[in-house]
């Protein structure tokens, strides 16, 4: 996924010369591993097939107790993903040890409603196509419909009001029951 974000997310001159610094960088920190961590589990759990192989791997009960897990680490973080936008703000984080719980575990969250908002992964990852062309900020405006500050919003008062369940992560409709059913 980090190879298709450098496609799609770092200014040509960033790829071309190989410094991908965060004045090149296309879109926040949380973005880019939220994004990846998302879609990675996801094509996992979708792809059960690529590991036939192992007992048990990334089933349904595996990828929604990771998210709420992902969940209740962010909600425990005492952070919102805003924390987490340039790389200034990645060494800010890595002081407190909370990259982890804000970066990836906030990211992973804020990528499951955004996906939630356009219906499938093959939708979510159309936001890419928009990126060279508009920057990240207007891409993200254009594609899911709604300013960045709405989302962070948004986002927001869902933490406020998410319920993690962690013995029962699959119960039906808990927060990320949506993907269960998610093939494309």
């Amino acid at each position: 996924m980090h190879a298709y974000q450098t496609a799609y997310g770092f200014q040509s001159k960033a790829v071309d010369s190989n410094q991908m610094g965060q004045s090149l960088w296309r879109g926040p920190i949380w973005w880019m591993e939220g994004s990846a961590s998302l879609v990675s589990s996801l094509y996992c759990y979708q792809n059960s097939e690529l590991f036939d192989n192992l007992d048990e791997w990334w089933d349904w009960e595996s990828l929604s107790r990771d998210l709420n897990q992902r969940l209740g680490n962010y909600t425990q973080a005492g952070r919102t993903i805003t924390d987490g936008i340039t790389h200034n703000d990645w060494q800010m984080l890595e002081e407190e040890d909370r990259v982890s719980q804000v970066i990836y575990d906030g990211g992973n969250t804020a990528c499951v409603l955004l996906l939630k908002k356009c219906g499938s992964l093959q939708n979510f990852m159309a936001v890419f196509d928009l990126i060279p062309e508009l920057g990240w900020e207007q891409a993200f405006e254009k594609h899911f419909k709604l300013t960045v500050e709405e989302f962070y919003t948004e986002l927001g008062v869902f933490v406020a009001k998410a319920k993690v369940s962690i013995e029962r992560p699959s119960e039906k409709g808990a927060w990320c029951d949506f993907l269960k059913e998610s093939a494309n």
